[in-house]
Formats: structure tokens, sequence, C-alpha cells
């Protein structure tokens, strides 16, 4: 996953913005945005990485909410937020997760309009 070009990594970004429905797409803002994550980890991340990430954020349904229910889902999605938004980096998404990502963010947000 370090060595994927950035350019397939926004291609699996776009194909999990397709995967959610046009309400949830409006709903959270969704778009994919440049990012950047760290290779290396824990106390000395040594090396910035170009990326793409899902970014979602709406004004009715705040970012951070979407984050912790996503985070308590039952299976987790971890992602972080910035500026207002959530955003969920594809670097370490595999294209078999794609899916499973997007139907999780449709349940989440699915969970917190009923709430």
């Amino acid at each position: 996953m370090i060595a994927e070009p950035v350019d397939s990594v926004r291609r699996r970004a776009r194909r999990a913005l397709r995967r959610l429905s046009p309400g949830a797409r409006a709903l959270w803002r969704a778009a994919v945005v440049p990012s950047t994550c760290q290779v290396g980890g824990g106390a000395l991340p040594v090396e910035p990485l170009s990326s793409a990430a899902l970014a979602l954020g709406g004004a009715d349904l705040p970012a951070h909410r979407l984050e912790e229910a996503l985070r308590r889902a039952p299976r987790a999605v971890i992602g972080r937020l910035q500026e207002g938004r959530l955003l969920l980096d594809m670097r370490t998404v595999a294209e078999e997760d794609v899916a499973p990502l997007a139907a999780a963010v449709e349940a989440a947000a699915a969970r917190l309009e009923s709430a």
C-alpha cells in the first residue's frame, strides 16, 4: 500500500463515493479530497505520503458525530477529523473493503438521522 500510486488511491476513493446513496452524499457533503498520511507510526512517523480521502461533514449532522458513530459500529471505521470534516483516508482501504466501508457510512448516517 505504501508503493501504490496516489492516482490509484484516488480512484478507490471515487468508487467509495459512488457507492454512497445520493442522499448520503448530499447530507454529508461527501467529496474526494487530497490527503497526506504518514509512513511509520508511534512517536515517530517518518515520511509524509500523498493520498486521497473520502471527506464527510454536513451542517445538520456534524462530522464528529459521524466519526463517533463509525468508531462504535460493529466493524469500526477509523478516520480523522480535520477542518470540520471526517476524512477516511483510502490508502489503507483494500479494494474488497470499499463496499463495506460505504455500507458502514450509510448505516451510521441512518442511525444518526433517526436519533
